[in-house]
């Protein structure tokens, strides 16, 4: 689960996300994210498919993830899609109080929530921390993109 970033970050995130295995993607608002992003021509269907398939190629796969866009607000997203989409150990990366190291190598299935650039708001941090574990990725302030993959090697979660 990514909050939408920027266009130009969302085109690398699916691409590397693919390329790591990851086999499904839910595209979400939040407070810092711009309400253009989820109308962008990257969020187009056709777009992502393209970005989908240059992941594929690069990963020598063949099984494209499944991805949403959920253009409702961050509770109602929460409301709607959270039970349904959430499966094994379930981690929110957002740096600060409450967060502890990412742990590494985790077996069995992995729920990510990632927050958009300059990171999720308080209220939205407090209703996450009541539905997964808070992990930080380090000292430093990373972007999206960074951050979907380094959560991601270091959860062990490649597939």
């Amino acid at each position: 689960r990514i909050a939408m970033p920027r266009p130009h970050s969302l085109r690398k995130v699916l691409q590397q996300a693919t390329a790591m295995g990851v086999k499904q993607i839910d595209l979400f608002a939040c407070a810092r994210v711009d309400p253009g992003y989820l109308t962008a021509s990257a969020a187009k269907p056709a777009e992502i498919a393209e970005h989908l398939r240059l992941g594929l190629e690069q990963a020598r796969d063949t099984v494209l993830p499944t991805v949403e866009v959920y253009p409702g607000k961050f509770h109602r997203w929460l409301a709607e899609c959270w039970q349904t989409s959430v499966q094994g150990h379930v981690f929110f990366a957002h740096p600060g109080p409450g967060a502890v190291p990412c742990p590494c190598d985790v077996s069995g299935p992995v729920t990510l929530v990632i927050g958009p650039e300059g990171g999720f708001i308080p209220a939205e941090v407090e209703r996450l921390r009541s539905l997964a574990q808070q992990i930080d990725l380090g000292p430093r302030i990373l972007r999206v993109e960074t951050a979907v993959i380094a959560a991601l090697a270091r959860l062990g979660t490649l597939g």
